[in-house]
């Protein structure tokens, strides 16, 4: 846990490549944990741009448990294609979760 949060300070700080290192190492070392995952997702989609990386990290989405990061990967695949209907149904989604757990 410690190595997922020195990776986030680094991201935070602008050390992007040696987040997405440090979080790889991390993945390798225990490929259970989401916390990795979920960091090297948004590292590579969102401040690398490295939609390769991004989908080879998508295509192991279905092997890796994600937990409380799973309703991020609608946000990164709408980053991948932001398509205008891929954007309303990433939209429109997003709003039934938000009015969801109002409810709660």
């Amino acid at each position: 846990m410690s190595a997922n949060l020195v990776a986030l300070a680094r991201m935070a700080a602008g050390r992007v490549e040696e987040a997405f290192r440090s979080s790889r190492m991390s993945l390798a070392r225990i490929p259970d944990m989401s916390f990795p995952f979920a960091n090297l997702l948004r590292a590579a989609a969102l401040c690398l741009g490295d939609w390769q990386g991004v989908d080879r990290l998508l295509a192991l989405e279905a092997t890796r448990p994600l937990r409380e990061f799973k309703d991020g990967l609608d946000f990164i695949r709408t980053k991948r294609d932001p398509t205008p209907a891929n954007l309303e149904r990433w939209r429109v989604a997003f709003e039934a979760r938000v009015s969801h757990d109002q409810l709660r």
